[in-house]
């Protein structure tokens, strides 16, 4: 996760970028999303969705108001809007 600041808290308008580094290509970021659902203790409670944890990450965000999670397929970078945010998902899914 990436942030364009450090030294306050978020608010409802502040965007968290989502990604990851590319070891294979010259260690450069990748963004892959974005989330107005987060805080600096707990980030936006980003993790693998297993049970094959390679290819989906599960994340909380806000849209029209309410808080939901977000499914990105890392293969094809698909999302998917997943009913209410989560805490944390069980390790089989």
């Amino acid at each position: 996760m990436e942030s364009d600041f450090c030294d306050r808290p978020p608010t409802a308008e502040d965007a968290l970028r989502i990604g990851y580094i590319d070891h294979e290509n010259a260690d450069t970021w990748v963004t892959l999303a974005e989330s107005k659902a987060w805080n600096w203790q707990q980030g936006c409670m980003l993790q693998w969705l297993g049970p094959d944890y390679e290819c989906y990450v599960i994340f909380n965000d806000r849209r029209d108001g309410r808080f939901v999670s977000i499914i990105i397929d890392m293969e094809n970078k698909e999302t998917v809007s997943q009913g209410p945010a989560v805490y944390a998902v069980h390790p089989n899914g």
